[in-house]
């Protein structure tokens, strides 16, 4: 059974309205043992001081209930970063914060560096550039949303040289792929796909993953983190947890 869910949203992302407590007790019943708390951030419309002030008073409710239910379940500090290659001095800041890991997204038809939408070769190709410079830039612990430009066109159109830069860039800058469930013609499937996390695990000498369902309601918890488990250890993948900005595999 998946021990770790490191990607959950709390009532402090504008999207979720669940409490911390609740996000405890929901967890703590289905048996996981760490959940990530990855509350949005979006620099591109929120002030830095803001953003700030609300994961202060985040990170010390989640440091209360960790002293509550120490020995039953853990909550993992973190925060999902829009293009955060473009807010180098801003998440300097915010690594001053007492963040387990951090998690970068390229968000690309709404986010501060819009994917231009035309063929889907072009810009697939120049969805990769970006996702290539989140890595090259090293601000974040965490590379979500590998492949979701998939999902706008329901084909593959990336090629294989793209593919490899972006592998090449993660083995040498030790960042994490998060594995997550999406949910495409009623089936729920995950990404990155199958083929480019085998790819990931041949590149890579040290293949990091975590485990991540994005959930913003306790009814979007999805079935089938114990499927994507499965499927990293058919590929040899070890998914992992981070405490203080350290991995470990669990």
């Amino acid at each position: 059974m998946i021990k770790a869910d490191m990607h959950v949203h709390s009532k402090y992302s504008h999207e979720s309205n669940m409490e911390l407590e609740q996000i405890t007790e929901l967890f703590l019943e289905k048996g996981i043992h760490y959940v990530g708390i990855a509350d949005s951030v979006d620099l591109e419309r929120e002030n830095i001081e803001d953003v700030i002030e609300r994961f202060q008073i985040r990170n010390a409710k989640i440091d209360q209930l960790n002293e509550k239910y120490e020995g039953k379940i853990t909550l993992l500090k973190s925060a999902e970063i829009g293009e955060p290659y473009l807010y180098q001095e801003e998440i300097k800041r915010l690594d001053e914060l007492d963040f387990d890991y951090t998690v970068g997204v390229i968000r690309p038809f709404s986010g501060g560096d819009k994917v231009k939408l035309t063929t889907g070769e072009r810009t697939t190709k120049e969805y990769y550039q970006k996702i290539l410079k989140m890595i090259e830039a090293g601000n974040v612990d965490v590379i979500r949303h590998l492949d979701l430009i998939d999902a706008y066109f329901g084909k593959d159109y990336s090629a294989l040289k793209q593919i490899s830069e972006v592998m090449h860039a993660l083995n040498d800058s030790h960042q994490s792929l998060e594995i997550s469930p999406f949910i495409r013609k009623k089936t729920i499937e995950f990404y990155p796909s199958i083929q480019k996390l085998c790819f990931y695990r041949l590149k890579c000498e040290d293949a990091r993953v975590i485990i991540g369902s994005d959930t913003h309601r306790p009814e979007e918890l999805p079935k089938n983190l114990d499927d994507i488990e499965y499927a990293c250890t058919e590929i040899g993948l070890v998914p992992g947890i981070y405490q203080k900005r350290k991995f470990e595999r669990i």
